[in-house]
């Protein structure tokens, strides 16, 4: 249902130890934090437009992650449960969309709308589907584990969504799935904010995660700093381009 190796992309980020990528969405005139290196000869970083008014701050160092977040600037890395800031607009770590890049079921999301309702609108456009939410769902930690088994009873909107998806969508139970999260805001248009993952055994043994981070976004920027030739952060960054240019609600 998704392009990318999941499974390869785990075994990446345990080879890379404590070498982990901290995002950071810095929005309208917000300056560019100033990074506090843990060790002046062992890091990296980048930042570029990703959007209209938005930028992402990229960085990446041992032993450590820079936690730069404030008034209009929200940091992310789920390698050490760092997810925090404050909105100045209606950037938001969260999501109201999921996207399904390259899918060949054109029936993929229709029975999520459906029990959606007016909450849920699927878009489909050459191979890609997005399911598009009305309403906005915070993340609330930097990473989120759910058990298939649990979503039904928790008392969660995340759950509540994760227990419709596995009950309408049968190609998420097909072992190891992967969808990109992502907010729309009429100021800054699609930004992937995250991605959750489905590794799903049977109906009652499986496991969802979602991730905040901003690894999906085409950020057409080189890395600086004394490790920026490191192949793992061509690794970390896999972006994924909107077909869609107009939001359904």
């Amino acid at each position: 249902m998704i392009a990318g190796d999941v499974s390869q992309a785990r075994a990446t980020h345990t080879a890379m130890g404590d070498w982990c990528v901290a995002d950071h969405f810095i929005t309208g005139d917000e300056p560019v934090p100033t990074p506090t290196w843990y060790d002046r000869e062992r890091w990296a970083m980048r930042v570029g437009v990703i959007g209209p008014g938005i930028q992402l701050m990229q960085t990446m160092e041992k032993w450590s992650c820079q936690r730069l977040a404030g008034p209009g600037v929200f940091g992310m890395c789920a390698a050490y449960d760092y997810l925090a800031g404050e909105a100045c607009d209606a950037f938001v770590a969260g999501f109201n969309y999921l996207l399904a890049p390259s899918c060949r079921d054109d029936r993929v999301f229709h029975q999520t709308a459906e029990e959606l309702g007016d909450e849920g609108h699927v878009v489909s456009t050459g191979g890609q589907r997005m399911l598009c939410l009305r309403t906005t769902y915070l993340y609330g930690q930097a990473r989120v584990a759910l058990k298939a088994a649990a979503a039904r009873y928790l008392d969660d909107p995340m759950a509540k969504l994760v227990d419709i998806l596995l009950r309408s969508e049968p190609s998420l139970r097909e072992g190891l799935v992967e969808l990109v999260s992502g907010l729309w805001t009429a100021e800054h248009g699609f930004i992937h904010t995250g991605h959750v993952t489905f590794s799903i055994r049977t109906p009652w043994d499986g496991d969802i995660e979602w991730e905040a981070t901003g690894a999906h976004n085409v950020l057409d920027a080189p890395w600086n700093g004394p490790c920026a030739g490191f192949s793992s952060l061509q690794v970390h960054q896999k972006p994924m381009r909107v077909a869609l240019r107009r939001w359904p609600f």
